[in-house]
């Protein structure tokens, strides 16, 4: 068919692509809208590949999928070639594709499909690719060089790199196991039962079951929380060799008394010690900033950190080379729907860790990535986005802020697209934008900080002017910390990413900490980060 297809007609499959996805009916079988004589879509090639896809081709046909993976859109196939299907389907005991229960089958594609973005070799860095699979979970990358790409721990890339007209073909020597099970469910292995038992005594089984809730804002958005944490989960292995067989042996090894809800109780305190709110894959917890191999990340536990340091090449959890203890992880990135499980190799109680360099980010707030969820930290993105915060959430969620006058922005967040060299050198290319006015303000909680002597510098994004300007004060606790800083006009031949000093400060005990913002002028600002550099 000849390249003839009107606008309304591309705009259509755009419109409809996202729906094909969700669909168990094919609605584009008898369309195809890409000329002939240009290179073919992906089912197209793989279907003319039937030494390597033929299989896949018969999955795509029998899920009413194949010619929605035809559309002229952006997709990653992570596609298994016949080897890998073949011992599939004898590991499942089937004669054929079409014995595979059609609802699991579609899951299973849509698991093997990112839509809406293309990933090449050179993207696949160690960690979580920022962008979902169409079942809407995420993908995690061992990247050891191009013939050593490993997808979640099971499958390698045994062909890199297929370039076809609507995306990119990965294919892969296993058939990748769809998530299905919460964090919940992964603790329902027996072998965990002892920390299942004290996960449910607190109150926690709940809450690491929950995937995503809906909310409806005061300004009438509706915005989807998604959930994501990090567990170290700790095997009755563990326990066992320590003399706990049980709740209640746990609870005495912990002097823990039976009020196990209470946010005090030391029960209470250890199971929330081994959660993260965030997703930390291994290549996350392994991932330091500069020189300093050693970090802290905030728990669940309240003003409790836990410690990661890299020493000779191998990660540790609370190292302590005095006394010559550490945890290590035991097994690695088990994906859940709702985030990840790691298994440690110890009971793993509450420490104190020493005092490290801290970065601390304006945008990592739960409220935050669910709002933006489609676009929050995704940073393939071909366009760069801006978000405000509408009045109606000033001071029930992350931020309160006072913009002077009324009628400024106030707060947003930012995300640089995927060529924004500057931007990517802050975290996660995002920012959080002020325009506040002359004089307005801005204030929220900042996560605990091991008491000590620091630096404080501010990790912004700087554009270009003539002239300094986004002046900015800080103020801790109530009390200011340095000089007002400019936020701008450090070049005026070149945006930059810049780290500036703002002061020294001393925490006094380990806790929770308030920030207070003051605009010192009319301009507008990009933060992206706190970087706390502790002082000998």
């Amino acid at each position: 068919m000849k390249k003839t297809l009107s606008k309304y007609l591309s705009i259509l499959a755009v419109l409809l692509l996202a729906a094909s996805l969700y669909s168990c009916d094919d609605p584009f079988a008898n369309d195809s809208y890409l000329d002939e004589a240009l290179e073919l879509p992906a089912a197209t090639f793989m279907n003319n590949d039937p030494d390597n896809y033929s299989l896949w081709v018969e999955l795509l046909k029998y899920t009413n999928l194949y010619n929605s993976i035809n559309l002229n859109a952006n997709y990653t196939c992570f596609v298994p070639n016949n080897e890998a299907f073949n011992q599939y389907l004898s590991s499942k005991n089937y004669t054929s594709v079409s014995e595979i229960d059609k609802e699991f089958a579609t899951i299973l594609v849509k698991y093997h499909t990112i839509k809406g973005a293309s990933y090449i070799s050179s993207n696949f860095e160690n960690g979580v690719l920022p962008d979902t699979t169409a079942t809407g979970d995420f993908l995690t990358i061992e990247n050891k060089g191009l013939n050593a790409i490993t997808i979640n721990n099971e499958a390698t890339i045994v062909g890199l790199d297929k370039l076809v007209t609507n995306g990119v073909i990965q294919t892969i020597d296993k058939v990748l196991t769809p998530i299905t099970e919460t964090i919940t469910d992964k603790l329902s292995n027996p072998s965990f039962s002892i920390f299942m038992s004290a996960v449910e005594a607190v109150g926690y089984s709940e809450m690491l079951d929950r995937i995503i809730t809906s909310e409806t804002q005061q300004d009438g958005t509706v915005i989807q929380k998604k959930y994501k944490y990090t567990l170290f989960a700790v095997p009755n292995s563990v326990y066992t060799t320590n003399g706990i067989n049980d709740l209640a042996s746990l609870a005495a090894y912990l002097g823990a008394d039976a009020d196990y809800t209470n946010p005090e109780n030391l029960l209470y305190k250890y199971i929330s010690y081994h959660i993260l709110p965030q997703l930390a894959s291994f290549s996350t917890l392994a991932t330091f900033s500069g020189n300093v191999k050693s970090k802290n990340l905030a728990t669940l536990a309240k003003n409790e950190l836990v410690n990661f340091s890299e020493v000779d090449n191998k990660l540790y959890i609370n190292y302590n080379q005095t006394a010559n203890t550490f945890v290590q992880l035991a097994e690695i990135n088990l994906a859940c729907k709702n985030g990840v499980m790691h298994v440690v190799d110890d009971i793993m109680p509450i420490e104190a860790p020493p005092a490290t360099q801290v970065k601390w980010e304006f945008t990592d707030y739960p409220y935050i990535a669910a709002r933006f969820s489609n676009v929050y930290r995704i940073t393939t993105m071909t366009s760069s986005f801006t978000g405000w915060l509408p009045s109606e959430v000033n001071g029930q969620e992350c931020y309160t802020w006072l913009a002077v006058p009324e009628d400024r922005d106030g707060v947003g967040y930012h995300i640089g697209d995927r060529n924004a060299q500057e931007m990517k050198k802050g975290l996660y290319t995002d920012f959080m934008i002020l325009k506040l006015g002359m004089f307005g303000w801005i204030e929220m909680e900042i996560p605990a900080i091991i008491k000590g002597k620091y630096s404080v510098v501010l990790g912004h994004y700087n554009r270009l002017a003539s002239a300094p300007g986004a002046k900015l004060s800080f103020i801790f606790d109530g009390e200011y910390v340095g000089n007002p800083i400019s936020t701008s006009g450090a070049s005026n031949k070149a945006d930059q990413y810049r780290e500036t000093t703002i002061g020294n400060i001393e925490f006094t005990e380990t806790k929770t900490h308030m920030l207070r913002i003051l605009a010192g002028d009319d301009d507008q600002s990009y933060l992206d980060c706190l970087i706390f550099k502790p002082i000998n």
